[in-house]
């Protein structure tokens, strides 16, 4: 796969999953973020996973591994201090709400009715990146799989990323709530929906097929009608299984992802959704191997694209616009009116592009101050147009 198509599909992963967090509040009924056994979520990270093995690799292979450790090591922090400023700016906002409003109520996390102790304690354990608010665990996932990769692509070059990968689906297994006597996770650590043991496994194994992206093409067998035909076939199956209500009737019930058993949970990324994920990205490679020059020339694929080459901006906007979301309904005396819930929710959701839009401006103009530079090597522009690309 092109940049320009993993950019579309990160930025097309990012408005769903806003919009999915605010259809508990007006799009239930609009909008959908399971794909059978499997979220958007799992997309967004397995692509960020294949990005960074073709862009950080290549860069330890033109400028060297230091440069690419500085680089990854910088992309870490930048995305550790985003967090941290979300954090501070949720809760400084619901403590002003509460001294404005002192009986409404603003959830944060798993914060309501603000106390200043109880701020305090969320934002320190929030630092410590083992307690983690609701719907603010993306971005510190993120933070500990970029250190990990200057540890990948040192595997690679030293052509141990087979042991790596091994290593990694060993700590995914031993996530697995059935696996061991007594969890992993001591009481004291909450990671909320995203299990770093789990869900590494992902960014790992896209991590490893971005590196192999640049050095060999898939066997042959990739590309047989017999694997498509027995992947269609396979996908096909669970995605019925999963949305029978939709396809078969309102009569009938899917298997609900919330409350289902351990082998297709989501904190801990169970096996029916890596399998059904791995279905559905052999289907979705093969298309834009075949369809992807016509769909580069759609206006879809170019207003996809640009919340995609800007992620981190994109993301921490959107954890904004989930948090605001109900108070704004509340303050707007919009409760008991679901329809203009949902025209307040979809116009949240256009205001992504403005933090992305906001980020391309500052750029442009630093580049401008800093006068003309070197243009990156051909290998690494392949990977990424510009080595500051918005890597997440």
């Amino acid at each position: 796969m092109r940049n320009l198509h993993l950019d579309a599909l990160r930025g097309y992963c990012l408005l769903v999953m806003t919009a999915d967090h605010l259809k508990i509040y007006a799009l239930h009924h609009v909008t959908y973020a399971s794909f059978g056994f499997f979220d958007v979520a799992q997309g967004f990270i397995f692509i960020s996973g294949f990005v960074a093995g073709g862009y950080y690799s290549n860069l330890a292979d033109c400028k060297g591994v230091a440069a690419m450790t500085d680089r990854a090591l910088r992309r870490a922090r930048d995305i550790y201090f985003t967090h941290l400023g979300l954090i501070a700016l949720m809760l400084g906002g619901a403590a002003l709400i509460h001294i404005s409003h002192p009986f409404a109520a603003l959830s944060v996390g798993s914060l309501h009715g603000v106390q200043i102790l109880g701020s305090l304690a969320i934002a320190l354990r929030a630092a410590t990146l083992l307690v983690l608010p609701h719907y603010f665990e993306i971005l510190p996932l993120y933070v500990i799989l970029m250190l990990l990769v200057p540890l990948l692509v040192v595997c690679w070059r030293a052509e141990r990323m087979l042991w790596a990968l091994n290593l990694s689906g060993c700590l995914w297994f031993l996530s697995q709530p059935d696996v061991l006597a007594s969890p992993i996770l001591p009481g004291w650590v909450n990671w909320g929906a995203f299990n770093f043991f789990a869900w590494q496994f992902l960014f790992v194994c896209g991590f490893s097929l971005g590196c192999l992206q640049r050095n060999q093409a898939p066997g042959a067998w990739f590309y047989s009608n017999r694997c498509r035909a027995v992947v269609f076939v396979l996908f096909s199956v669970l995605f019925v299984l999963r949305h029978s209500h939709i396809i078969l009737g309102a009569g009938m019930h899917g298997v609900s992802l919330d409350h289902g058993p351990w082998w297709f949970a989501k904190p801990t990324l169970g096996p029916l959704r890596i399998f059904d994920f791995g279905l559905f990205a052999c289907l979705l490679a093969q298309i834009v191997k075949k369809y992807g020059q016509s769909l580069e020339k759609t206006v879809l694929h170019r207003y996809l694209r640009f919340p995609g080459q800007h992620s981190l901006q994109v993301a921490a906007w959107s954890i904004i616009v989930w948090r605001t979301m109900p108070y704004s309904f509340k303050l707007l005396g919009l409760v008991d009116s679901h329809g203009a819930q949902i025209a307040l929710s979809l116009l949240g959701i256009s205001t992504l592009y403005i933090p992305a839009w906001l980020h391309l401006t500052n750029r442009t103009y630093r580049n401008r101050l800093r006068g003309p530079t070197a243009s990156p090597p051909p290998e690494l522009a392949k990977i990424a147009p510009e080595v500051g690309l918005d890597l997440v």
